[in-house]
């Protein structure tokens, strides 16, 4: 079973970006049930969906998944909607910064993952890996991928399974940031590789 994982360069004044981190440390990674082909992503408004539709027809994966940093989040955090919308509070790496845009004129407003979020959330919680869902990805380029993953699996037939998960900082990234949450790196890619291991066997 082939899986598509995805993640970022790094944006807004980072230096790092987990998503990243995380495709490099699992590239080439493989089980008996899945082997996983990495591609890290510009964050481009212009650049991102047109390297996603091209990675995607080279593979015809089974799965998709992309990952993408959120300073924010605590935990992994379930995306459950994209929508068809651009809309940035600031530029991305090409200093474009669209407002009120959509992403594929004439298409529907919202699309939700094909991933058993409900119940990746609770295996995860079962294990001890802290998750937690989330109904939006928001309106920048994560938001965009995942859309863009969604409308081809719908129009192609492939992946059978697109999600998208949002992941915290990595911890040299949050030193002298008071309250920034942040995980370590060797978790984030046990625990993604966790998910891939259910998502492929829920695929079965």
């Amino acid at each position: 079973m082939k899986v598509l994982l995805t993640g970022f360069e790094p944006f807004g004044g980072d230096k790092y970006n987990p998503s990243q981190s995380i495709c490099e440390a699992l590239s080439g990674y493989t089980t008996e049930r899945c082997e996983i082909h990495t591609c890290i992503l510009p964050v481009s408004f212009l650049k991102a969906p047109a390297v996603i539709r091209q990675a995607m027809n080279a593979l015809r994966p089974d799965i998709a998944l992309s990952l993408g940093y959120s300073s924010k989040a605590t935990c992994f955090v379930l995306e459950r909607v994209a929508l068809n919308l651009e809309d940035a509070r600031i530029a991305d790496n090409d200093k474009y910064q669209p407002e009120d845009a959509l992403l594929e004129p004439g298409n529907v407003l919202a699309m939700e993952t094909t991933l058993p979020v409900r119940s990746l959330e609770t295996h995860l919680k079962n294990r001890g890996i802290p998750a937690q869902l989330s109904y939006t990805a928001g309106t920048f380029v994560c938001n965009a991928v995942f859309y863009t993953l969604l409308s081809e699996g719908q129009s192609k037939g492939y992946p059978r399974r697109t999600g998208f998960i949002h992941v915290p900082a990595l911890p040299e990234m949050a030193a002298g940031k008071r309250d920034q949450p942040f995980l370590p790196l060797a978790y984030m890619v046990s625990g993604i590789r966790e998910v891939i291991g259910y998502l492929c066997h829920a695929t079965e």
